[in-house]
């Protein structure tokens, strides 16, 4: 409900009463928090996909925020702030959405950030562009794993896409240490 608010509140479209109250305390608290912070949007929820790295995801936002980077933003909405912990997985997924975005409109990204809402505050993962790049290399990582696995299993579709997934991989000219999605990516909470 929180993601539908949002959207609605971002494109200035109607929206339809949440079914939970909790829905309203997270926009509020969204509203008044963060909402200030965006200065335009260019994507909201819309669902990307990747040509050669058979993947697809629908990034929450990417807008321009007032202090003028370009990022991508996913929104987790919690139960309270004791709850309001960031996860290892937030930066590979963060790293997916910055591989669509660059793919689908040649936007180089200055960072990618996890806003957690819960009611009454917010706290904003931030995650500078040497760190988005680390966690797009080790999504990338992980995607190739996932299509090494699945041909290994005998599916010749994803045998099709390993091809396509290692040719990117080397066009782009990623190390294996790159490509390590269980090593850790550095981030800033404020």
């Amino acid at each position: 409900e929180l993601h539908s608010l949002i959207r609605a509140t971002l494109l200035g479209l109607p929206y339809h009463p949440p079914k939970h109250a909790e829905a309203l305390l997270l926009h509020a608290t969204w509203r008044t928090q963060f909402l200030p912070q965006i200065d335009t949007v260019y994507l909201c929820e819309v669902p990307l996909c990747s040509l050669w790295g058979f993947y697809t995801g629908t990034p929450d936002l990417v807008c321009r925020l007032t202090d003028g980077s370009l990022v991508v933003l996913d929104w987790k909405s919690k139960a309270s702030a004791d709850k309001a912990k960031p996860e290892a997985a937030w930066a590979l997924q963060l790293g997916g959405y910055a591989g669509l975005v660059q793919d689908a409109y040649n936007l180089q990204l200055d960072g990618a950030a996890n806003l957690m809402v819960w009611p009454g505050g917010c706290s904003v993962v931030h995650y500078p562009a040497p760190d988005l790049a680390l966690a797009q290399s080790r999504f990338y990582g992980a995607l190739r794993q996932h299509h090494q696995l699945r041909t290994a299993q005998g599916c010749p579709i994803h045998a099709i896409a390993l091809q396509h997934v290692d040719a990117a991989i080397a066009q782009r000219g990623y190390t294996a240490a790159q490509l390590d999605y269980l090593g850790t990516t550095t981030n800033t909470t404020t």
